[in-house]
C-alpha cells in the first residue's frame, strides 16, 4: 500500500548514501559525493514542489517557456546531472565535473521533454511541459488559448485531438528536442576531444538509444 512505498522509496535515499559509506574512497572523495547528493536532494525537492503548486493554465504565454525550462531542469535535469558527476568524481577526482553535471543535466532535460511528448494525457495536471515550450514559441495567443481549452476539457480527447491534428504542434516539440538533445552531443564530443567511434561516446549513444532519443 501507499504507506509501504513511501517508506520504500524514502529507504533508497539513505540505501544509496550507506554504499558511499562502504566504498573505498577517500574522505574527500567521499565529502564531495555526500555534498553532491544532498545538494541535488534539494534541488529535485524543489522542482518537485514548484511543479506541483504551479498551474500552467494561470500563466500568461510570456512566463511559460521560463517556468517549463526551470522545471525541466530542477526535477530531470539535476538528477542526470548528479549520475554524471559522481560517476566521474568516484573515479577521478580531478575530473571536471562542472562540465559533466551541465552536460548531464541537458541529457537529463532531453529525457524528459521527450517523456512529456509521449504522454500527452497528463496535461490534464496542468503542470509545466515541454509541450507549452513549443506551443509558446511556434503559436500566437489565439493557439495558446485554443489548447488551453482543450487541455482543460481533458480527459475527454477530442477537441485535444482535433488541435493536434489541425497543426503540427507534437512534431515541432519533438524537432525541438532532438535539436537540443543533437546539441548537447556536440557540446560532449568538443569538450572532451571525442570521435564518433570513441568507446566512451559510442556508449551514450548507446543508453540514449535505450531511452529513445536518437543523437
Amino acid at each position: 500500500g501507499l504507506p509501504l512505498a513511501l517508506n520504500l522509496g524514502n529507504y533508497l535515499y539513505f540505501e544509496a548514501l550507506e554504499k558511499i559509506r562502504e566504498a573505498n574512497f577517500s574522505p574527500s572523495v567521499k565529502i564531495q559525493l555526500y555534498e553532491a547528493y544532498h545538494h541535488t536532494l534539494l534541488e529535485g525537492h524543489r522542482g518537485q514542489a514548484f511543479d506541483l503548486s504551479t498551474r500552467i493554465d494561470e500563466l500568461d504565454p510570456q512566463s511559460v517557456e521560463e517556468v517549463c525550462m526551470k522545471s525541466l531542469q530542477l526535477k530531470s535535469g539535476s538528477l542526470a546531472g548528479l549520475a554524471l558527476k559522481m560517476g566521474a568524481l568516484a573515479y577521478d577526482e580531478q575530473a571536471p565535473l562542472k562540465e559533466l553535471e551541465e552536460i548531464g543535466a541537458r541529457f537529463g532535460m532531453a529525457l524528459q521533454m521527450l517523456d512529456d511528448i509521449k504522454h500527452l494525457e497528463d496535461l490534464n495536471l496542468q503542470r509545466p511541459s515541454w509541450i507549452w515550450v513549443s506551443l509558446v514559441r511556434f503559436y500566437g495567443v489565439e493557439e495558446f488559448i485554443l489548447f488551453k481549452m482543450a487541455v482543460a476539457e481533458l480527459p475527454e480527447q477530442s477537441s485535444l485531438t482535433d488541435f493536434l491534428e489541425r497543426t503540427d504542434l507534437k512534431k515541432k516539440a519533438l524537432d525541438e528536442m532532438r535539436s537540443y538533445h543533437q546539441k548537447t552531443m556536440q557540446l560532449l564530443r568538443m569538450r572532451f576531444d571525442l570521435h564518433e567511434g570513441h568507446p566512451a561516446y559510442v556508449r551514450v549513444l548507446d543508453i540514449n538509444a535505450k531511452g529513445g532519443v536518437e543523437a
